[in-house]
């Protein structure tokens, strides 16, 4: 029951309408017993005006959603993967200090858990595919190859991820030149293709799972109320994919621990993530 006592947790974004972290953040404060409330907030061009206010009003802490984890980076302490990503998405409030936490790294670790990943392919160069590409790189992948449409943007991220010291190789390619690529252990799609009003090319789709070693792992940055089309396409060749679903799932559990300092109630978490969509367990994962 909401009272004077209650404690505040945000999300902030454009757009955060589609999101379904409310709804496992709240479920997840409910089990472990917690005074809180997490609200999602549509902030249009004033991030650092919200975040001072979260400040000034004594909120626990914020996430961070697209397209302001590279700002955020600026209005706060950066702590771990943050620092060299250069973007955070976690912000947890402690005696007049703001933290920053970058939890994407942690939710594509824990998607991924049990693979083997020595090359992958990652789809898009934003905010989220530099998060996977750290993530692919603490997994051992000494080989990764980004396909973009903006190829700029793509050799940003590669100079940076070369920056990192974690692969032998890191190649930039446009979309068209997909089926001529080598077999990969991973394919990431960190693009917004999937979401609704953004559908795949069907080539493309193809192009890319193409690449994907029959043995591989396919996963979705992508989520929503089911599995993906990228999810649906792969598990339907037979291939291991892997929902957005598991992303979100992983690092909002981090997120919650590092807010409430507390571990999170994971079963939990994941009922409210995949029970909504009538699958009670993660689509295509063997």
């Amino acid at each position: 029951m909401i009272d004077a006592s209650t404690g505040l947790i945000a999300l902030l974004g454009s757009p955060v309408s589609h999101s379904l972290s409310p709804r496992m953040q709240n479920r997840a404060l409910r089990a472990a017993g917690l005074n809180c409330v997490y609200l999602a907030f549509h902030v249009e061009g004033a991030l650092g005006e919200a975040v001072r206010g979260l400040g000034a009003l004594g909120a626990l802490g914020a996430n961070v959603t697209i397209p302001y984890k590279k700002e955020a980076f600026s209005l706060c302490e950066p702590v771990g993967h943050g620092v060299r990503l250069g973007a955070v998405n976690t912000l947890v409030f402690r005696a007049r200090r703001v933290l920053g936490y970058n939890t994407d790294v942690d939710g594509i670790l824990f998607a991924l858990r049990g693979a083997s990943v020595g090359s992958a392919l990652l789809l898009g160069a934003g905010g989220a595919a530099l998060g996977a590409a750290m993530a692919l790189g603490l997994m051992g992948c000494g080989r990764l190859t980004v396909a973009c449409r903006n190829l700029a943007g793509g050799e940003d991220l590669a100079s940076l991820a070369r920056g990192w010291g974690l692969f032998r190789r890191v190649q930039v390619v446009p979309f068209d030149r997909l089926r001529a690529l080598d077999r990969v252990d991973a394919l990431v799609n960190a693009t917004s293709l999937g979401l609704p009003g953004n559908p795949w090319d069907a080539g493309v789709l193809e192009a890319a799972l193409g690449v994907l070693d029959p043995r591989g792992v396919g996963l979705d940055l992508v989520y929503g109320e089911g599995p993906t089309e990228f999810v649906r396409a792969g598990g339907g060749m037979g291939l291991w994919m892997v929902d957005g679903r598991e992303v979100l799932l992983g690092q909002g559990a981090e997120s919650f621990r590092l807010i409430t300092r507390m571990e999170a109630p994971l079963e939990e978490m994941r009922m409210a993530l995949y029970g909504g969509g009538g699958d009670d367990q993660v689509p295509y994962r063997r």
